[in-house]
């Protein structure tokens, strides 16, 4: 049964685990960084290459702001997809109204890129401390696959907002 503002109970829960999984990811990026900040030297890897190779260095203090910035993009993304359906702009060309499914996939689109982001930072965190510990880094080509998968969920996104609209041209 669909909600008065067209997006049904249902999906208000996978928004709300969605989001949740991402809150998770958030909390355990401060729990890392600070379970080795003593460990930490003063001059840590600070950007990388593709394949994860430090080409930058900078001070311990700057790896506080990885997860900073990923608080940010995780309170954008998340308000952003508990905005009221009535409230955004898709609408239903013929007849000017409001479309749940484009809602509804934008929403689902928005909160996977929030999660494959929210592992981006951690990777980067990841990656910092174990090049500053001399531990070895488990997976490095990780930043690439995660870079990957943002596109990949874009496109998926526009693939199945395109079959939305062309399925409800052609009712």
């Amino acid at each position: 049964m669909a909600q008065s503002n067209g997006i049904s109970p249902n999906n208000t829960r996978i928004y709300e685990l969605l989001i949740s999984i991402a809150v998770v990811f958030w909390v355990l990026h401060i729990a890392y960084v600070f379970w080795y900040w003593g460990l930490l030297p003063e001059k840590i890897p600070v950007h990388f290459d593709l394949l994860n190779n430090p080409n930058r260095w900078g001070s311990k203090k700057t790896l506080i702001i990885i997860p900073l910035i990923h608080f940010g993009i995780l309170a954008l993304l998340s308000s952003i997809s508990l905005i009221k359906p009535s409230e955004m702009r898709y609408y239903d060309y013929k007849n000017k109204d409001q479309n749940p499914k484009q809602v509804h996939l934008s929403k689902l689109m928005l909160l996977n890129l929030l999660i494959i982001i929210s592992l981006l930072f951690f990777n980067i965190s990841y990656t910092s401390i174990s090049i500053a510990l001399n531990q070895t880094v488990l997976f490095k080509q990780s930043s690439l696959v995660l870079l990957a998968a943002i596109f990949v969920c874009m496109g998926i996104y526009l693939f199945l907002i395109k079959r939305t609209k062309n399925a409800d041209e052609n009712l």
